[in-house]
């Protein structure tokens, strides 16, 4: 490393996705402390909070691990685990909302769709599919709706009722930015690598 003159970063390495920004029966709210989300919960309709926690602890592929001492550990992906996370501080309990469903049926998220899906048995006998996915197909208007599906069907694409929206965002790790500043005293520049979105990877390589 002597003669070193560039550090290549993964961006993973230099962040972590977190919940930051939440929009619910149109209501805005930031959620950058635990506190935040605590309070959350009182605005949040009873039936909203509970299908949002059934979608997040089901509509994923990351996991909560009970550990020593109480605490819980996280296993996915930053996404999962930035989700995971939030449904946790709300509230949530992923040991007992997981069970709650039978999942029938898993479309897992591809770089083709932007999105990933399940369906679920509730309690009543009936069917619920869940989607999540990046906001430009999420959000787009739907223009069909759909009544009818089985776990032998595709996942519907159309007819979902918002639960809401969850802006995760990318928080730089704490004393990193200090780090850097040192590398080009001597004389070493630091570059990121990422496959994610130049303007995200921007944002993240100025803060």
């Amino acid at each position: 490393m002597g003669s070193a003159t560039t550090i290549c970063s993964d961006k993973t390495g230099t962040s972590r996705m977190t919940v930051v920004k939440t929009c619910f029966t149109m209501n805005v709210k930031d959620v950058n402390k635990l506190s935040d989300s605590i309070d959350l919960c009182s605005e949040i309709p009873n039936f909203v909070l509970k299908t949002l926690l059934q979608s997040i602890f089901n509509n994923t592929r990351g996991e909560v691990i009970a550990s020593k001492y109480g605490k819980s550990d996280i296993l996915g992906t930053q996404t999962e685990t930035a989700l995971l996370q939030f449904g946790l501080a709300v509230g949530g309990n992923f040991q007992v909302e997981r069970p709650d469903g039978k999942i029938t049926k898993v479309e897992p998220f591809n770089y083709t769709k932007k999105c990933m899906g399940v369906v679920l048995e509730i309690c009543d006998g009936s069917l619920r599919a869940h989607a999540k996915g990046i906001s430009k197909i999420i959000l787009t208007p739907f223009d069909k709706l759909e009544t009818r599906f089985s776990p032998i069907t595709d996942i519907p694409v159309f007819g979902y009722t918002y639960i809401g929206i969850l802006g995760i965002k990318d928080l730089v790790h704490p004393g990193l930015r200090e780090s850097f500043a040192l590398c080009p005293s001597a004389g070493v520049d630091v570059r990121i690598v990422t496959n994610d979105n130049i303007n995200i990877a921007t944002a993240i390589a100025r803060e």
